[in-house]
Order: structure tokens, then sequence, then C-alpha cells
């Protein structure tokens, strides 16, 4: 017998929180491991024991950005480039000596790197990415396989989200 479709909704949404919660730790856990541009497929037996791919792991490169201060950037390039330099330096130059220092730590003038002391480069990680199938017979596919393994043992849904939900004790189990 179905559960009332309130309480359905209820658990649900209380489970969609935790969820999003989990997911973020895990997520991040799962790509301790991983280096810049590594992926790993993630397989469950279906039911008729064949692996199904239920996702991709992967850490993508991460987001490189370069800060630069307005003030030191024109007094630099009127000693540099000075004939760049009109009231400020012009978008495309300042974009020019942005992605220069981005990909050699300073700016190449006259076949030389010249350190550029206002312009910093800001490494920010990129999160680790976990891709499914979204739709079709490979959805559908993966959800079978899930389903299989809960149904086996072999997942727990106790063990996927540990002891986040509950009491917060390790063993998983609620109080």
């Amino acid at each position: 017998m179905q559960p009332d479709p309130k309480l359905r909704a209820a658990v649900l949404a209380m489970l969609k929180g935790e969820v999003a919660d989990v997911y973020d730790r895990v997520r991040a856990e799962a790509g301790a491991g991983l280096m810049e541009g590594d992926r790993s497929g993630v397989a469950l037996p279906g039911p008729d024991g064949r692996l199904v791919r239920v996702g991709t792991v992967s850490q993508p490169k991460d987001t490189r950005s370069v800060r630069v201060d307005e003030a030191a950037a024109v007094a630099w390039a009127k000693e540099h480039m000075a004939d760049e330099v009109v009231e400020v330096i012009r978008p495309s130059t300042l974009k020019s000596v942005k992605d220069q220092v981005r990909q050699y730590g300073g700016v190449v003038v006259r076949g030389e790197i010249v350190p550029v002391p206002w312009a910093e480069v800001e490494s920010k990680p990129s999160p680790v990415r976990v891709d499914r199938p979204e739709e079709g017979p490979e959805r559908e596919a993966a959800f079978e396989a899930m389903r299989c393994a809960f149904e086996r043992g072999e997942l727990l849904l106790g063990e996927v989200l540990r002891h986040e939900i509950g009491s917060g004790d390790a063993s998983g189990e609620a109080a």
C-alpha cells in the first residue's frame, strides 16, 4: 500500500534537504584523490548482472583569474608600454596583460618576461563534478541498477547518507 501523498511529500522534502547537504560533502570526499582532469566512471550491476553506468566523477581544471590594482597598472604601463596608455590602459591591452600574467607570471615586453607587481594570479579550485545519465534508456538502466543494488542489500540508504540523518552518530542509525 502506498503511503499518503502528503506523508510522502514531507518525507521526500526531508530527504531532499539532507541529500543535498550530504552530496556536497561526499562529492568533495570523492574528489580528494583525483588530479585535475581525472575522470572516473561509476557502475553497478543491473538486474541481469551486467554493469550499468550510474555516473562519472571528474575533477575539472581549476579556475584562474587575475586581480589588478588599476592605479598601479597605469603607472607600470606608463613605464613599460607608454604608447598603450591614454587615461587608462586600453581594455584589449589589459586583457592581453592579464592573459600573459595568467600564463607566464609576467608580461612579454621586447622578448623578456617582465614582472607585473600590480597583477596577481588567483587560483580557485574547481569543485569535483559528478555527472549522471540525463534522459532515456541509459538513465532508466541506471535507476534500475540502483534499485537492484538496494534490493540486494549492496546499497543501504543509511550507509549512503551515513550518520547525517538521525542522531548524528557514526553508525548511521537514527535514535
